[in-house]
């Protein structure tokens, strides 16, 4: 029986941590400490799971002698990447073996590195996830996507279709060859995720994104989204035109934005870092890394005043400026960022329902250099004399 000096609820509260503070194998060993112990340590273990090619057949067999443990899982994550020294039965071939999920509470669906890195046909892996999703996973509300590979327009359809309960969505590298023969420039991708609010993009600006991100802001019309991350958007020229035409389809109900890695080089057009006009815009996130290898200093890259000179979103009421851990170079930052102009342009018309700016580095907050610049952003800056927040935040 389990120790006396710990009343069972508290045993309980502690081995739900232990995925947070240690490894899984904690939780494998608490579920043998007594039977008491086990259905907590057991509902952890299964409330998230991993499958790949080479454990499958045992999770299957597993279900097969206890199906009743797939009740206990929320979240599933999908690892399709073929093993060339496998030589069982594939995940993707394994799929309908699976039916025993459809049992399971399942609302988060992670696919993990789904290509054809050797050699399988793209449209035969997305057609097989879709009917699986399709038959096994209706509840999907939650999705996350790290690599992935499509081979038409059709298959992004395909299998989109089997999931139109998703509301929140997380592309990370998602990759579309170019056309096929039965498509043209003027295929359009017709409404997918219609219930969508959430939209996270972290490589939107990779080369190898540029057919996927083309494909999708054809798309029309576009769910109400109202909470958008992009990263890169100003990276590259593909990404400047697929990112902000994103925003464009989005721009009557965003409310809340988060753009990371936003700079422009001067030789660019400013167009390029301007917004639409985003009327229902309440909060805007922008965060700055260290310039590209190929531009020489921060005197190269567009002022955030030039930035935000350009939103119209007159119901915004906190803006976050961010710097991320990388910064090199934090005096010539500050004099980059000409905080007087930005403070001119805060105290503009479009920015009437403004309460809060932060200004974020994820720097150490006892770094003295960095610490007394971004105290000079403070003096800079009269926005907190107008009855308003300036809060300097350091992560």
């Amino acid at each position: 029986m389990p120790p006396r000096s710990i009343p069972l609820e508290i045993a309980h509260l502690i081995i739900n941590l232990l995925p947070t503070w240690h490894n899984r194998h904690n939780l494998h060993s608490t579920a043998l400490v007594c039977s008491a112990w086990l259905p907590v340590a057991r509902a952890i273990i299964f409330r998230d799971i991993h499958l790949t090619s080479r454990n499958v057949a045992k999770f299957i067999e597993l279900a097969s002698a206890d199906p009743s443990f797939v009740q206990r899982t929320r979240e599933l994550t999908l690892h399709p990447h073929m093993d060339e020294t496998l030589t069982g039965p594939t995940l993707l071939e394994s799929l309908p073996q699976l039916s025993c999920l459809a049992r399971s509470p399942i609302t988060a669906l992670t696919i993990d590195d789904c290509d054809d890195a050797h050699g399988g046909n793209i449209r035969d892996q997305v057609h097989r996830l879709a009917k699986f999703i399709a038959a096994t996973l209706p509840k999907i509300t939650d999705l996350s996507i790290n690599i992935m590979r499509f081979d038409s327009i059709a298959s992004i359809q395909t299998f989109a279709s089997a999931l139109p309960n998703v509301s929140n969505l997380h592309l990370d590298i998602v990759v579309m060859d170019d056309l096929q023969e039965d498509e043209d420039e003027d295929t359009v991708l017709h409404p997918i995720f219609p219930k969508l609010r959430t939209f996270l993009g972290t490589h939107t600006d990779l080369e190898e994104c540029r057919w996927f991100m083309d494909a999708l802001v054809t798309m029309e019309p576009w769910p109400a989204v109202e909470d958008v991350t992009v990263f890169g958007v100003n990276r590259e020229d593909i990404s400047i035109w697929s990112s902000h035409k994103l925003l464009e389809k989005v721009s009557s109900s965003v409310t809340s934005l988060h753009l990371h890695h936003q700079y422009i080089h001067v030789e660019d057009t400013y167009e390029a870092v301007s917004l639409p006009p985003l009327p229902l815009l309440r909060k805007l996130e922008v965060y700055f890394s260290d310039p590209r290898p190929e531009i020489s200093s921060w005197d190269a890259i567009v002022p955030i005043a030039h930035i935000f000179a350009s939103i119209c979103s007159p119901q915004i009421e906190e803006i976050t400026i961010g710097f991320d851990n990388t910064m090199k170079d934090s005096e010539a930052m500050i004099r980059w960022a000409n905080w007087s102009d930005l403070d001119r342009v805060l105290s503009g018309p479009q920015f009437v329902s403004l309460k809060r700016l932060n200004v974020s580095t994820e720097r150490d907050g006892d770094d003295p250099e960095f610490k007394s610049n971004l105290d000079l952003i403070a003096e800079q800056m009269k926005y907190c004399d107008r009855e308003n927040t300036l809060r300097i935040v350091h992560d």
